[in-house]
């Protein structure tokens, strides 16, 4: 006669104990995903911002003569409004003052020189509104001309976009995605005397409060302010 030895094995305790194994690894990705979210959401664009800011920079450095040429990036300035206008670059010449916005996107756009907003469509997925850089810029463009006391003529609107991305409703006038330091070097004819560059250069550098943390804290809480008005 046989007998069967009641069996000890457990599936719903064996189940349970792997579970709590593996719950402080759980718990790990967990913290990990919500870090890189807020990351992506808090940091990333910024971060992109700045790199595509920097790779301009070097370019103009890098492809315009500097005998010629004086590059000067993230200015902070008056806006004859009360308030502070952020610059990403502005290239003087004797041939014309260059103001430069640098949009690091990537994605397909949708607009012209005369939308007041441009949709951008992303290949990940989704898409979003924003405001014409153009228009954007045509504000800093103004603030040069104020504080440098030149022309409109001779101080030239440029928006400089990540190349990957695509102007899928045809070219913008001002809009580049390659090409733009071949359009600086287009302007030949001398509107301004050669001893003015460097002054222009320091008058620029001693006005901007990019330096200023104050100054750059109001700048920064004004753009809130104005997004927070936006969406209400």
């Amino acid at each position: 006669m046989f007998f069967l030895a009641q069996s000890s094995f457990d599936p719903i305790q064996m189940v349970s104990q792997q579970l709590w194994a593996w719950m402080p690894w759980l718990m790990l990705l967990g913290v990990v995903s919500v870090l890189i979210t807020f990351f992506k959401r808090r940091f990333l664009p910024k971060f992109k911002g700045a790199l595509g800011e920097w790779a301009v920079n070097r370019a103009l450095l890098n492809g315009l003569n500097p005998e010629e040429y004086r590059v000067l990036n993230d200015l902070l300035l008056a806006d004859g409004r009360d308030g502070q206008t952020q610059i990403d670059h502005v290239v003087v010449s004797a041939f014309g003052v260059f103001v430069i916005e640098t949009k690091n996107w990537d994605c397909w756009i949708f607009g012209s020189e005369k939308d007041a907003q441009w949709t951008l469509t992303y290949p990940q997925g989704g898409k979003k509104r924003t405001g014409n850089p153009l228009r954007q810029n045509e504000g800093h463009v103004k603030a040069v001309c104020e504080l440098l006391g030149v022309k409109r003529e001779h101080c030239h609107n440029l928006v400089c976009i990540n190349p990957v991305s695509k102007l899928k409703t045809g070219p913008i006038p001002g809009v580049f995605l390659n090409g733009m330091l071949d359009h600086i070097r287009t302007f030949q004819s001398r509107v301004f005397a050669p001893e003015w560059v460097p002054a222009a250069v320091e008058t620029l550098r001693a006005a901007s409060k990019s330096g200023d943390k104050e100054a750059v804290a109001d700048h920064r809480a004004q753009i809130e302010s104005r997004t927070a008005r936006q969406f209400a």
